[in-house]
């Protein structure tokens, strides 16, 4: 079974995803799951289609997500750079 819910970004966008695969592990987009790469892609400024490697997410200054249950249908996703980061460029 499929369960949507929405998510909001820090940096102020919305998206709606559904758990999928064995164990639901997996997140996708039920609309098209391109937008999830060409998001993160957009964020860490990696060219569209391109492959992300580690090194471009640890340019970036985050190699991780956060994801925090705001209630049952709505998450709050947090990839911002963390401030101890941002001291060091």
């Amino acid at each position: 079974m499929k369960t949507r819910f929405a998510v909001l970004t820090d940096d102020g966008q919305s998206f709606i995803f559904h758990r999928a695969q064995d164990n639901r592990k997996a997140l996708h987009s039920p609309d098209d799951n391109s937008i999830i790469g060409k998001y993160f892609r957009s964020r860490i400024g990696v060219e569209d289609g391109a492959f992300v490697y580690r090194m471009d997410l640890e340019n970036y200054g985050r190699t991780n997500v956060t994801f925090t249950k705001i209630n049952d249908e709505t998450y709050y996703m947090d990839f911002s750079v963390p401030f101890r980061h941002l001291q060091s460029l």
